[in-house]
């Protein structure tokens, strides 16, 4: 996740008057991480940091407010790439293309249907956070995000003619949804999109500018492909781990086989990027132990078990070296934000 995302969403909760260093602490993230502008904060952390936010603004419908707060050119590269395109269409396209220089973890596409285009927005398989209770967050900020920038780039409202979202329709209603995006809201539906009308992608965008919109261009395909070469591999792995949580730890042969390699080219891959697996499978077994911890009804005894704990005393000395706090104080703190 790009530190400038980071870096909205703490602006906007310092607004809401949060404690900023309690949340960055929850999260695993130190200041010292938000210093580069340019600089990406892993997606564990930036989740945590999420569900940190609801716990403490008690908002259910966090993502449309953050979308809402962020900020005209706080995208870094990104930014200038969508400002200095040619139209509502293009800017679309060549935002759903860069999306990975923001954060790993979910894709956009656009595609072109009779009377309109249509942006889609679907997260990738990954480490689901046990903590995190709203999801929707993500897919309701990824495209309200969206149409706040083609509110930007075009200086103008550009307003979509449907929104749908696969998520059913929160307890808490939908009218926060019509009046953030500005249409009608349709739930339980195949898609997370935003449809604009046919006309609505020849819109000008106020910057464009084609020599300079090919030159950031080359600018992100240089740094997507740094991106990819520098995070995949540990990302992917993280994943795999994760899902192999099953009363043991998951051996290296049996992760490098799902991705295809041998555990020596795995290993390898890691070190590449300064990760090694042991540490991998630690921050894996901290996040599944954290968030199952704060589920009403679990037992520390289980989630012992199911992380490959043989004892829980030694459980609960691994959990007071990531957290602080014995699992039964994370048991408590979970029940009372529930």
């Amino acid at each position: 996740m790009a530190v400038s995302l980071v870096a909205d969403l703490l602006h906007y909760l310092a607004q809401r008057g949060c404690d900023i260093d309690a949340l960055l602490r929850e999260a695993g993230i130190v200041r010292a991480d938000l210093a580069d502008p340019e600089g990406r904060i892993p997606s564990e952390r930036k989740a945590r940091l999420n569900a940190a936010a609801i716990r403490a603004t008690g908002d259910p419908d966090l993502g449309l407010h953050m979308a809402e707060s962020v900020r005209a050119g706080s995208l870094g590269l990104l930014s200038f790439v969508l400002m200095t395109s040619e139209d509502v269409a293009e800017l679309l396209t060549l935002g759903a293309r860069y999306f990975g220089l923001l954060m790993a973890g979910g894709r956009y596409a656009v595609h072109r249907e009779a009377n309109a285009f249509v942006l889609s927005f679907e997260q990738e398989p990954g480490i689901l956070c046990p903590q995190f209770d709203e999801p929707r967050y993500i897919v309701e900020s990824a495209l309200l995000s969206a149409v706040r920038q083609v509110d930007f780039m075009t200086a103008r409202v550009v307003p979509p003619r449907l929104v749908t979202f696969r998520h059913p329709e929160p307890a808490t209603g939908s009218a926060e949804h019509r009046r953030c995006f500005g249409a009608p809201i349709v739930f339980n539906a195949p898609a997370n999109a935003v449809h604009y009308s046919a006309s609505s992608g020849s819109i000008p965008v106020r910057g464009a500018h084609a020599q300079l919109n090919a030159t950031f261009r080359q600018q992100a395909d240089a740094l997507h492909a740094l991106l990819q070469q520098s995070g995949g591999v540990a990302e992917r792995a993280r994943r795999v781990v994760a899902v192999h949580f099953r009363g043991a730890i998951p051996r290296v042969q049996i992760v490098a086989a799902e991705l295809g390699m041998s555990a020596r080219s795995l290993q390898r891959a890691l070190a590449a990027e300064q990760v090694t697996f042991s540490s991998l499978v630690d921050d894996v077994r901290r996040e599944l132990a954290v968030g199952l911890l704060r589920q009403r009804g679990t037992r520390v005894t289980e989630v012992a078990f199911l992380l490959g704990f043989q004892e829980s005393s030694s459980f609960t000395r691994a959990v007071r070296r990531w957290t602080g706090r014995p699992p039964s104080a994370l048991r408590e703190s979970g029940a009372t934000s529930q």
